[in-house]
């Protein structure tokens, strides 16, 4: 998740989604729960923010039960994922398919 990972995990900057615009599950989720909405939006509206902003949103990331949600949402995801292929033919691609998303679950 680009919240919580490190940039070498990723492979691009930490934050970058919320840099260029893209608000994804556990932030969406943290505007709904999180009793400081109104100063998390302010930072995202703007656009640039420095490193203690960053802080700030993961922390009310975690507080507001966001991440835990995301999480639980992304293996019930992968879960199915990983269900429906036992439905492809039995070939290496559904073998590589398979692992892709096995992988996803333990990050």
């Amino acid at each position: 998740m680009d919240w919580f990972s490190s940039e070498g995990e990723l492979g691009k900057p930490v934050g970058q989604d919320l840099r260029r615009g893209l608000i994804t599950l556990p932030l969406i989720k943290a505007l709904k729960l999180s009793n400081k909405k109104e100063e998390i939006q302010k930072i995202i509206d703007r656009r640039k923010f420095s490193s203690e902003e960053m802080d700030f949103i993961r922390k009310k990331i975690v507080q507001s039960g966001a991440l835990a949600f995301s999480k639980k949402t992304a293996e019930l995801y992968l879960s199915r994922a990983v269900k429906l292929l036992s439905s492809l033919p039995d070939i290496e691609a559904r073998s590589h398919l398979k692992n892709i998303a096995e992988n996803m679950l333990e990050q």
